[in-house]
């Protein structure tokens, strides 16, 4: 509702509008407290069809993949909620990254083809079990990334289904980031998360994630901007966690967005 214009919903996207715009305000000042909001695509609710109608929701029961179910919604809520998930005036867009693709270029040929009767495509299945992950690349926070993830039954294993690559440094973004994507496709994954300390190193990795993320649906790849090494290896930590599944082709701050 905010970036996108829904029939019916103005007043309810502007209200989203300025609840995204306080929270980053409260997030400046309240710092003992951590702010955040959530933006979600549409979830099926019998709100959802008060509002739009049940036409709507019939279309949605033929594409299930453009819709979230409310348990995403919720852990991701709760994972915001604890202390493992160090983040303050941002807004988290929980929407298996619909936001890198909702766009006609991206899914009109999709679309039509399912209407003239294609079947969907296939479900994702589910994720590994296994607790491994392969971690590439340098930067200050690695040796604490590597010691959380242990301290919660991670293994390092090259060609893991879970990778985190770092991207140090501020100087030759291409040469930086290019080495860390060949590191996420170099195998088949799961998920993958990209850690940079901003500039135009994270500028660029940003950019490659959100296509990444739209060229790779079944992989959750997201970017950590790094702040302190402990606050950065709980927020890695996190995203490769179950709570976040929903979360894909987005950039994290850790600290104060």
């Amino acid at each position: 509702g905010v970036d996108h214009v829904y029939p019916s919903y103005d007043y309810v996207a502007c209200t989203k509008a300025v609840l995204e715009e306080r929270c980053r305000a409260l997030a400046e000042r309240l710092p003992g407290a951590r702010v955040n909001a959530v933006r979600t695509r549409l979830v099926v609710t019998e709100g959802l069809e008060e509002v739009f109608g049940p036409d709507l929701v019939r279309v949605m029961a033929a594409f299930p993949e453009l819709h979230l179910a409310a348990e995403e919604v919720a852990d991701a809520v709760l994972a915001l909620c604890g202390d493992e998930l160090p983040l303050t005036g941002q807004v988290l867009r929980v929407d298996r990254g619909a936001h890198a693709v909702d766009n006609l270029a991206a899914r009109g040929p999709e679309l039509v083809a399912r209407l003239a009767g294609a079947p969907p495509p296939p479900r994702t299945p589910p994720e590994p079990t296994e607790l491994e992950v392969e971690l590439v690349g340098d930067g200050s926070w690695v040796p604490e990334l590597r010691r959380s993830l242990a301290e919660a039954g991670w293994t390092e294993r090259p060609g893991a289904w879970a990778v985190v690559a770092s991207a140090a440094g501020d100087e030759d973004p291409a040469g930086r980031v290019w080495p860390v994507v060949d590191a996420m496709k170099a195998h088949p994954r799961r998920a993958a998360v990209l850690v940079h300390e901003g500039g135009s190193v994270g500028a660029l990795g940003r950019t490659l994630v959100r296509h990444l993320a739209a060229h790779e649906p079944s992989v959750r790849i997201n970017a950590v901007r790094a702040g302190a090494p402990r606050e950065t290896a709980l927020a890695v930590r996190t995203l490769l966690g179950p709570a976040l599944r929903a979360v894909r082709g987005q950039q994290l701050c850790v600290g104060v967005a």
